[in-house]
This record gives C-alpha cells, structure tokens and sequence, in this order.
C-alpha cells in the first residue's frame, strides 16, 4: 500500500504475517488497496483503507475481526502503543493505534514491535472456519 510510514507498514506485515490462508488473501489485498484517511486522535492515529471490490476476500467465522496481538515501544513514549488491525466482511478496513495515557509523538525515530502471544493462536482460531 503506497503512502504508509514504516512504523505503519511495519505493523501490518506483523499483524497479517502467517502461513494461514486468510492472512496470505489479506497480505494480497495490501498490494491493491489503498490509504482512504489518516486522522490523529492526539494518543494515537486511524487509517482507513479503500480495497477494491473485486479483491479475493477470505473466509472468516465473524463478519468482523479485529487483529490485536501487537504491540510497539517507541523510545519517545513511556507505555507500549497497542493496535487494532480491522477485517469487515473480509476486507481490510482500517488500523489503529492508541497510546495509554499519553500524547502521540510528533515525529518517531525507532520501534519494537513484539507480539502479546507469539503463537498467535487466537488470531488463527478466528481465522479458522
């Protein structure tokens, strides 16, 4: 996806990286997709996507998924940022980020990205039809 900062596009490959088949559909929709709007919420930022309606789709359980098992430390905040990668109807459809309690650095220089449970087995269990 064109026009992503690295901590952004750092992000989504952690988020959708993974051998199963949804996450390799969703990687492809990256490729195609599109920024729609970036907004500031002051702790954090929301990134909408626009991806075509003829992108392959995966079959999820849930109309719905939200990918949260990642979080990052950016030397210019005290607590870890968390991250919520939204799946609607088998498209991506925005990510966010949230800051606890503290304002969103203006310019980030590094990150570490760690997963919460590195093996991902409740994101594969919703993935899982």
């Amino acid at each position: 996806m064109q026009g992503l900062e690295p901590l952004e596009a750092a992000v989504i490959e952690m988020l959708l990286a993974g051998d199963h088949p949804s996450l390799q559909k969703l990687r492809a929709q990256v490729a195609v997709g599109r920024i729609k709007s970036r907004q500031s919420s002051g702790a954090g930022f929301f990134l909408e996507f626009e991806v075509p309606a003829d992108v392959d789709r995966p079959v999820i359980k849930q109309r719905s998924l939200h990918i949260t098992d990642l979080t990052a430390k950016l030397p210019e905040l005290m607590h870890r940022v968390g991250f919520i990668l939204f799946v609607r109807e088998g498209r991506l459809a925005m990510l966010e980020a949230q800051a606890q309690d503290e304002e969103w650095p203006a310019e980030l220089t590094t990150f570490e990205l760690r997963y919460t449970d590195p093996s991902r087995g409740s994101l594969i269990d919703a993935l899982d039809e």
